[in-house]
């Protein structure tokens, strides 16, 4: 696969086409390839060879791409990181970490051995021994205990041989996610240009996509309700947009009505879906609902038991590195997701964790937050559960506000707005009115 995207990288740079746009600054695919080249050659230098695991802490730029391409060029395991609460000690030890690079936003890079073992153990040493490269994604989990987690990248990289698209896209989700990478490497292999933005907050987004005709624009509902919030899209010509995937965490139903409101059947809305263990299988979203997909089962697989989704696919994991305990049995893959079910048609519903057991009722919080939303100056909502001597949980949550208003005044707000919304055991009981962010700094919702 990496000698498939080398040719065609070669292929595009004789077109002349650019292939990324790097705050403000374009790069044909003959510069990426130089860049390759580049590291390449200092990789020589510092003989890294085959199955040495290199960390590389950056976010999106040319030179971070270019650098991750050599490694996995070199047959080395590249371990891509942003700023996280993992402390760099844990990173190094767990991946076995033979060098650590600091790419700064200013340019400077920074090279240290961190003396790792030439030798590997447990799976890095099949995957290594083979002369596979390899790829480790760091996730904190459910539970909050990062689990690192090893692909084979031949696998992984698998389905980018049905790239064909070659579209101008936004690269908004982060160096060190899954979905990130696999935005940058869908648009490298069809051709496409990759743009990324400055920062990541709507202004900044909206004006890159405006500046840069972006056509496609992948990120999470927490993000695009943001961005109808600000009130600034009709600030900038988004006419280029095409595409807007969303993807990471539940959309609720009132912010997928707003997009549709905004955008009409110009742009088209679907919904993706993955995980760090197997990636974003190819899917599509129902015209008349993109929270409905439907998996292409081409090198993918998945059943449903008691509503919870399994999935089989020669891109999943190797395995984790830290946590022997698997959730995988016989190959397939327990997704943590609960599923509904029209014929070849799915909808996420959400999380097993995310779930409130009321009284042995099931609460979804997504629903609930969708009908909070509806409520006049709530511009967001995050709601989860809390313990109940006598119901074993309630609902509760947290608010955010337009402006100022006393709380006891939004509580019986919610309360006359669900009354006739939502069953009595999803109305929220415990109501907290914040001003603290409700998003985490990979804009998924904090619960």
């Amino acid at each position: 696969m990496l000698g498939l995207l080398l040719d065609q990288l070669g292929a595009y740079a004789s077109s002349g086409r650019s292939a990324i746009i790097d705050h403000d600054r374009v790069f044909r695919y003959g510069d990426l390839l130089e860049r390759i080249e580049s590291w390449d050659s200092r990789f020589a230098e510092k003989g890294i060879g085959p199955g040495r695991v290199v960390v590389i802490r950056s976010d999106f730029s040319v030179d971070a791409i270019a650098l991750f391409i050599s490694t996995i060029k070199n047959d080395c395991v590249v371990v891509p990181i942003v700023e996280n609460d993992i402390p760099r000690e844990e990173i190094a030890a767990i991946s076995q970490a033979d060098w650590w690079v600091d790419m700064e936003p200013d340019g400077r890079v920074r090279w240290e051995s961190v003396g790792g073992r030439a030798s590997k153990s447990g799976l890095l040493a099949d995957l290594t021994e083979e002369g596979k490269p390899g790829l480790i994604f760091f996730s904190s989990g459910s539970t909050g205990k990062p689990k690192a987690i090893l692909h084979n990248v031949e696998n992984l990289f698998s389905k980018y041989q049905s790239s064909r698209k070659a579209y101008s896209t936004l690269a908004f989700l982060l160096f060190d996610h899954i979905a990130g990478i696999d935005t940058v490497f869908y648009t490298l292999f069809a051709g496409g240009t990759v743009v990324i933005p400055s920062a990541r907050d709507p202004r900044t987004v909206l004006e890159t996509i405006d500046r840069f005709q972006v056509e496609v624009f992948s990120t999470t509902p927490s993000f695009l309700n943001w961005m109808l919030l600000t009130g600034d899209l009709d600030s900038f010509d988004l006419s280029s947009l095409k595409i807007i995937t969303f993807g990471s965490e539940r959309m609720s139903e009132s912010t997928l009505a707003n997009m549709q409101r905004r955008f009409g059947d110009r742009v088209k809305l679907m919904q993706k879906y993955g995980t760090t263990e197997f990636g974003s299988p190819v899917s599509k979203s129902r015209d008349d609902d993109p929270l409905w997909i439907q998996f292409k089962r081409e090198n993918f697989d998945y059943k449903v038991v008691d509503n919870r989704l399994f999935v089989k696919s020669p891109m999943s994991m190797v395995g984790y590195l830290n946590d022997a305990g698997a959730d995988i049995v016989d190959g397939w893959l327990d997704t943590g997701d609960v599923v509904e079910v029209d014929g070849e048609w799915m909808k996420i519903l959400g999380r097993q964790s995310d779930i409130i057991n009321v009284g042995g009722q099931k609460v979804y919080p997504s629903e609930v937050e969708s009908v909070l939303l509806e409520i006049e100056n709530i511009s967001d909502v995050s709601v989860y559960g809390i313990p109940n001597p006598i119901m074993g949980h309630v609902v509760a949550a947290r608010i955010n506000l337009f402006e100022d208003e006393p709380a006891q005044a939004v509580k019986k707000k919610i309360r006359r707005h669900c009354k006739d919304r939502l069953e009595t055991f999803k109305i929220p009981a415990s109501v907290e009115v914040t001003k603290e962010k409700l998003v985490s700094d990979r804009f998924k919702k904090v619960r």
